[in-house]
């Protein structure tokens, strides 16, 4: 299922953590930092799930804290799959539990593989939490063509151009035609 769970004996307080995941050859790299880690607060486990959806994706947050599901709200970030986490833009918020949030293609940086990134900040009674995914976002193209001379001569040569451009109005470059 992915999970992991690793043992670190510290004392009381306020703690630095650094976790790496090399990645594999289907599988992208990923690392997080979370800095000011307080072991005296209770864990907060943050889960995504992601849905395609027109236009987008659908993300859905949920926490986990011990036995129980708490309500927090937490900020979500998108942007290029290997974006550094400083780098992703912020493209709203959503409760834990509550209804998703839609992210759509071009707020999550175009078309390609992404990162979206659910953020809590920690507060009076949870730790700080992250969670990470990675989808392919995909579209939709359209290809206009304009025949330059209206009436060609029999026989005659014709200059064709056009354009190939995404649901969002960016062109496609290098498409072959």
């Amino acid at each position: 299922d992915g999970g992991f769970q690793v043992p670190v004996a510290v004392g009381g307080g306020v703690h630095d953590v650094h976790l790496e995941f090399r990645g594999g050859p289907t599988l992208d790299a990923s690392q997080l930092t979370r800095n000011d880690v307080d072991v005296d607060k209770r864990p907060l486990e943050l889960k995504l799930a992601l849905a395609d959806v027109r236009g987008g994706v659908q993300v859905t947050v949920t926490a986990g804290s011990g036995a129980g599901a708490p309500s927090v709200r937490v900020a979500i970030t998108a942007g290029a799959a290997d974006a550094e986490p400083d780098a992703l833009a912020a493209v709203g918020e959503v409760t834990t539990g509550g209804p998703p949030l839609i992210v759509t293609r071009a707020a999550a940086g175009g078309a390609g593989r992404r990162r979206i990134r659910a953020s809590f900040a920690g507060d009076d009674v949870f730790s700080a939490a992250t969670a990470d995914a990675t989808v392919e976002l995909t579209t939709a193209t359209t290809t206009t063509l304009t025949v330059d001379d209206a009436a060609p001569a029999y026989e005659d040569d014709l200059e064709l151009t056009g354009r190939v451009v995404d649901e969002d109005g960016h062109g496609v470059a290098r498409a072959a035609i």
